[in-house]
């Protein structure tokens, strides 16, 4: 599992959660750090991005690591944390994150999304997003 975070001790907190867990994870703070992991390290099956130097950058993280694992034709598993508004929960499930966090969050919110995200099918990831985007719209009640 990629973590990609810019802040030393948060992103060794989330290495030794998903350690916990069961799984390796691969930590990486920048951009280059998260393309040379996609590229370079097999077997990365979820990325974490936890941000605190803006938003921005963890959507610009999400679309590179898209662009970079669609070529290879893997769906890539995406949990973002990130300390703001619903409106950017709406456009992190249109961008293809399949759990969000806001900051703060409990360790407890964080494994229990790593698991539900991880044993969804790829289909029902997608489903799951739709739905949550849906939600965060207001528009949920016309879909069902």
């Amino acid at each position: 599992m990629l973590v990609a975070n810019d802040d030393d001790d948060s992103r060794e907190l989330l290495c030794r959660v998903i350690a916990a867990q069961g799984a390796v994870s691969v930590p990486a703070y920048d951009l280059d750090g998260v393309i040379q992991s996609v590229i370079g390290t097999m077997g990365i099956g979820a990325v974490v991005l936890d941000f605190s130097n803006g938003t921005a950058t963890s959507f610009s993280i999400l679309e590179a690591i898209r662009q970079e694992v669609g070529e290879a034709g893997r769906p890539m598993p995406a949990v973002m944390m990130i300390a703001t508004s619903s409106a950017n929960r709406t456009l992190a499930f249109d961008s293809g994150v399949d759990e969000f966090l806001t900051r703060p969050f409990h360790v407890d919110e964080f494994t229990t999304a790593l698991a539900e995200m991880m044993g969804r099918s790829v289909e029902e990831r997608e489903a799951k997003r739709v739905e949550a985007s849906l939600a965060g719209r207001g528009l949920q009640d016309l879909q069902d």
